[in-house]
């Protein structure tokens, strides 16, 4: 068996060499993502208050996932360099109280905001009811 070239591998596909200090998401994504989290466990809070206690929740519920894709997916969206981040390409959300899919796939985390928002919003008013 021929060993694996990484040098070659790091040219062609960009580097898979990061700072350990660095985020793996840059200030923008974590802004969203706890914009995205926030905006979850107000939902619960809202949902908790308004059936009277969490006993019907899931151990999993509001689970918030980044996914970066598997080796074919980083070859073919490399990261522009060794600063760079290696691109989100889902986010995945679990709740069985919001969502009968129980888990939601996003394509980003903009998108994962605007359903999450709705979800807080419904829960809101449930609560208010």
């Amino acid at each position: 068996m021929e060993p694996v070239d990484e040098a070659a591998a790091h040219a062609s596909w960009g580097t898979s060499q990061y700072e350990p200090s660095k985020s793996a998401v840059n200030g923008d994504d974590l802004g969203r993502l706890r914009e995205l989290t926030l905006l979850l466990d107000l939902a619960y809070i809202h949902h908790v208050k308004h059936v009277g206690g969490d006993k019907t929740l899931k151990s999993s519920e509001g689970t918030v996932r980044l996914e970066y894709g598997n080796f074919w997916y980083r070859k073919r969206n490399p990261p522009e360099g060794i600063a760079e981040p290696p691109l989100i390409e889902q986010v995945v959300v679990y709740s069985s109280v919001f969502s009968a899919a129980r888990v939601n796939y996003f394509d980003s985390l903009d998108e994962a905001i605007s359903v999450v928002q709705g979800w807080y919003e419904d829960a809101k008013a449930a609560n208010a009811a």
